[in-house]
Order: C-alpha cells, then sequence, then structure tokens
C-alpha cells in the first residue's frame, strides 16, 4: 500500500484476516499465498499484460524477498538480474522467463 504506515499495513491485513473469516475462507499460508500472486504474475507475462522482465522484476521484489524458502522462484531472480546487467542480450533473458513463466504455471502456452 503506497503512503501506508507501518500501522495502516497491519491493519489492511486484520481486515482482509477478518473478511476471509466471515466468508468462511482460510487465511492461505504465506508460501501458498506467494506461489498465487508468481503464478498470476507469470500468466500476465504469457498473456503479454506484463513484460517478461517486469514480471521477474514484481516475482523477485514482491514474493521472493518476502519468501526465500520458494526456491522455484530464485531462477526469475537470476535472470532479472542479468537482464538488467546485460542490454546486449536481453531478448534471451526475456525468452527464458517467458520459458520459466510456463514451467511455473504448468502449461506449454506455445502453439496456442
Amino acid at each position: 500500500m503506497a503512503g501506508a504506515s507501518e500501522h495502516d499495513t497491519e491493519e489492511a491485513h486484520r481486515l482482509f484476516a477478518k473478511v476471509l473469516g466471515e466468508l468462511g475462507l482460510p487465511v492461505p499460508p504465506a508460501p501458498e499465498a506467494g506461489l498465487t500472486l508468481a503464478r498470476d504474475i507469470a500468466r500476465e507475462v504469457l498473456s503479454g499484460a506484463v513484460a517478461p522482465y517486469e514480471g521477474a522484476k514484481r516475482i523477485w521484489d514482491h514474493v521472493y524477498t518476502r519468501l526465500p524458502e520458494l526456491k522455484q522462484l530464485k531462477p526469475f531472480v537470476g535472470l532479472a538480474s542479468e537482464y538488467e546487467d546485460d542490454a546486449e542480450h536481453r531478448d534471451d533473458y526475456s525468452r527464458r522467463i517467458i520459458e520459466k513463466c510456463e514451467s511455473l504455471i504448468g502449461q506449454d502456452v506455445k502453439g496456442k
């Protein structure tokens, strides 16, 4: 939440958990929620709504930094970092990010 204080963020989390409880929905464990978010970002990359580098960077910043135990997301960190540092090979890094997105969501979208 941009511009929110730590207290505001804690309050938002508390209210979110309360709403889920009222709806009878469990609060997912952090790793499960993180993978769901990473897969959503991967789908955005595969749909073309988000550029490969931007998607990898979002997975790195928003998921992996908070949940480094999700080792399957580590390639996104490496590829985004290499993309930043090696302008000459960005097309290759973008292609590899797309491949990792396909792998993450468990679909081969080639030919669709």
